[in-house]
């Protein structure tokens, strides 16, 4: 549960979702603000996330790191198992990705050509 911390330090009560959302929309337009980068773009790249992305993402993660199901499901208190196992087969499938494999893609045809030279 996210709660409200005030100027001088004092925890408050819950965060409303949408004051969640809210938040998360603006840190991520303000990271993407940069010289080159007009705002319209950083605007359409938060609109991608919520805050329910925090959720899924601290899902996925604690799976990539081998968290057992049950114990992340009682932590983002999911009802069922279904969506846990969701996350989990995602962080499996980031995990295995060919792209990770050493000599795959264009990171490594860029070492090789360095090396060559």
């Amino acid at each position: 549960m996210l709660r409200r911390v005030t100027k001088g330090g004092k925890i408050r009560g819950r965060l409303h979702a949408q004051s969640v959302a809210l938040i998360i929309k603006t840190r991520v337009a303000d990271h993407h603000v940069r010289p080159g980068v007009p705002l319209a773009t950083a605007q359409a790249e938060a609109d991608k996330f919520s805050g329910h992305s925090l959720r899924v993402g601290f899902a996925t993660t604690a799976a990539e790191s081998g968290a057992d199901l049950r114990a992340i499901s009682s932590v983002t208190r999911h009802k069922t198992m279904e969506m846990p196992r969701r996350y989990a087969q995602r962080a499996d499938q980031l995990k295995t990705s060919p792209y990770n494999l050493a000599g795959v893609g264009l990171e490594q045809r860029q070492l090789r050509k360095n090396e060559a030279a």
